[in-house]
């Protein structure tokens, strides 16, 4: 259950969401409420949401964090892993070769049509069996890695900003909010994508991504007893389907629409949703960090009346409300 009741004393609570490379938009909605003079009392992270919301209570200054992680993006030793996490990611199941091209270029390249083949092949029977028969396709390496170039080491409760978080115990089935203990690991934890990187283990516990249960933890933030909630929603809309083959097929759609559902119901109790426009963006596509920082500004500013009220702590019941 939603708490119904707030005195405030939890001040103003950031809510950062999941989303992969949606994330960047974290940046430019940070930004403007830099600009807008809103103040931040906590922050609470999912996933992507964890790792940008741990760099901005170590260090509150937006703009140096995203030089710094796009320093990082543009860098030779990224660059090597974005090749691999491109072919992880569900939208490079359209045959790229280790060198980038596509199916039907190395089939140019190679004398043997049948050589290529095999190699196709070779290729999905390896990423089958890792999938099958290990943790996680990938490692947790590009995290790890990422987190010591831009991030200093240290403990949650030193931060300059209260952080909290989310993550899942595999183990108990329970959501966790780490709020104190070593940085890294809880934030590699919390964006341990399922099937995609491994489970952490943390405390005891074995760490994955909370986000993809529910993208923007809202419930957790109310937990504080905020004067206002603030929250980022990256989830794309759900796509529209025509046909369905197969029970699987269907199954699959139900779990799809029920976790939207379960976000849509959870975040429509913060005060202000900034939800910017990055539903064209794979999640793992850095790309193009610049455009997804705008999307950022622009929807953080598309809700400046309602961000300037919450500065001049003016919101009042039912009137916080604001999509």
């Amino acid at each position: 259950m939603l708490p119904r009741e707030r005195t405030g004393r939890g001040g103003n609570v950031l809510v950062l969401g999941g989303g992969g490379a949606r994330g960047l938009a974290h940046f430019g909605v940070l930004k403007v409420l830099e600009r807008t003079g809103v103040r931040i009392d906590r922050i609470v992270g999912v996933s992507i949401g964890a790792f940008v919301g741990a760099l901005y209570a170590q260090d509150p200054d937006a703009e140096a964090n995203r030089q710094r992680v796009q320093d990082y993006i543009e860098s030779e030793k990224f660059r090597r892993y974005y090749r691999i996490m491109t072919r992880a990611s569900k939208d490079s199941a359209k045959g790229r070769t280790e060198n980038g091209d596509s199916d039907d270029e190395a089939d140019s390249k190679d004398s043997s049509g049948f050589l290529a083949s095999v190699k196709r092949y070779m290729k999905a029977t390896i990423a089958f069996h890792r999938f099958v028969m290990k943790q996680a396709v990938l490692t947790n390496e590009p995290m790890e890695e990422c987190l010591k170039t831009v991030a200093k080491p240290g403990l949650i409760e030193d931060l300059k900003i209260p952080l909290t978080i989310v993550a899942v115990d595999l183990r108990t089935g329970n959501r966790i909010r780490i709020e104190d203990g070593d940085l890294y690991s809880a934030v590699v934890g919390s964006t341990a994508l399922p099937g995609i990187f491994p489970p952490v283990e943390r405390d005891g516990k074995l760490l994955a991504d909370y986000g993809v249960l529910c993208s923007v933890p809202v419930s957790t933030a109310l937990r504080y007893d905020p004067a206002h909630v603030i929250a980022v929603d990256l989830t794309p809309e759900l796509p529209y389907m025509e046909n369905f083959s197969s029970g699987l097929e269907i199954v699959n759609r139900m779990e799809e629409i029920g976790c939207f559902l379960f976000k849509e119901h959870i975040a429509s109790a913060a005060d202000v949703i900034i939800k910017p426009d990055v539903n064209h963006v794979d999640w793992a596509d850095f790309a193009d960090m610049d455009t997804i920082v705008e999307r950022g500004i622009d929807a953080a500013e598309e809700v400046m009346p309602t961000l300037l009220r919450i500065r001049n702590n003016g919101i009042e019941g039912s009137d916080a409300s604001s999509t």
